[in-house]
């Protein structure tokens, strides 16, 4: 029979493993997740380049093809940080800190930062003109799916994977 000393011990050990694992299944979801770029389902566009991509997002480019303003939506949380990463290099809080300096140099309109997929969704589908990213287990049809260099996000060799 083990004594209390030891019991506690083991339990502690559990729950530190238990902790790990938490943490582990946490970090595996935020890699595993597909991040999507979407626009108002009226934009005609569904194609961007990578290129297009980063120079809207870096707010270089502040008009579609066809003379729209672009509006930019943004979002909190790990899909910004994985969004960020991925199609310009930077971290979340360095992109909307690069917003912020566009907005007061007068060359975009003020970009929303929403909390949560489903209010970036909502903000795009009500924006002629709108752009933004969100998980792509979020998507509807209220907001259409951009290919990124002519790749779907579910197939291979997508940018935001």
């Amino acid at each position: 029979m083990r004594s209390k000393r030891e019991r506690n011990r083991m339990r502690t050990k559990m729950f530190v493993l238990l902790g790990l694992l938490f943490v582990l299944s946490v970090s595996t979801y935020v890699s595993a997740q597909t991040v999507v770029v979407i626009v108002n389902a009226g934009n005609r566009i569904t194609d961007l380049a990578n290129a297009d991509l980063k120079t809207m997002f870096k707010a270089e480019k502040a008009d579609w093809s066809d003379g729209k303003k672009v509006f930019l939506t943004g979002l909190e949380g790990p899909v910004a940080e994985k969004f960020a990463k991925m199609a310009l290099g930077l971290s979340a809080k360095k992109m909307n800190k690069m917003w912020l300096t566009k907005v007061f140099q007068g060359v975009i309109e003020s970009p929303q930062v929403l909390a949560n997929g489903a209010a970036v969704k909502q903000h795009v589908a009500n924006m002629p003109g709108g752009i933004g990213f969100i998980d792509a287990t979020e998507v509807d049809a209220s907001v259409k799916i951009l290919t990124i260099d002519g790749k779907k996000y579910d197939g291979a060799g997508y940018l935001l994977k």
